[in-house]
């Protein structure tokens, strides 16, 4: 499926051209997509939720067709559905499913006659982290504040962080070829 682009050589032993073609290979198939957007919530929460708000977008391979789907929201918890797309050509698409407070999903797909069903993963963001420096008036003394912000809405994993305290004199500091400095240091 796609475009196929090249050049053929004529001669007649005296004179000589070069013909360029370029085809385009399709089908007359149809099928249909279903794209389930699923996270932690969908395996480990009653009743098995998909995630709601999900922005779901489908392009196919030659940017000719671009469909945008979101999927039903009930407070990303119940009622939420999978986006059934019917009556698509069969060849290749670029699916994209995003959904706030999640990692997004992208993958290109063929769609063959007989449908497909895309499961698509996107991971619940429950834990961010917030760094803030804030330069003192000491020279080369910097001040280090790191704020995390925990979201607590069970059945997601517990995450905690230990030792609660950082200490600085365990930095790994290294010197980079440009004169940089990297610091790295592991909880």
């Amino acid at each position: 499926f796609g475009q196929i682009s090249g050049s053929i050589a004529v001669s007649n032993g005296i004179v000589g051209v070069g013909v360029s073609f370029s085809i385009t290979v399709s089908s007359n198939n149809t099928g249909t997509y279903t794209i389930i957007p699923e996270d932690e919530f969908t395996y480990y929460a009653p009743g098995n939720p998909l995630v709601g708000g999900a922005i779901v977008t489908v392009t196919s391979a030659d940017n000719k067709l671009k469909i945008r789907q979101t999927t039903d929201q009930n407070n990303n918890i119940t009622n939420a559905s999978a986006v059934i797309l019917e009556d698509l050509p069969e060849m290749y698409y670029k699916i994209h499913v995003q959904a706030l407070g999640h990692s997004s999903f992208s993958a290109t797909v063929l769609l063959p006659p007989e449908g497909l069903v895309l499961r698509a993963w996107l991971a619940r963001q429950v834990v961010s982290y917030t760094w803030e420096v804030e330069e003192v008036t000491v020279q080369e003394t910097y001040k280090f504040k790191v704020e995390a912000t925990f979201k607590t809405q069970i059945p997601a994993p517990v995450v905690t962080i230990d030792p609660m305290v950082v200490d600085l004199n365990e930095l790994e500091i290294m010197v980079q070829r440009d004169g940089s400095h990297s610091f790295s240091y592991t909880i």
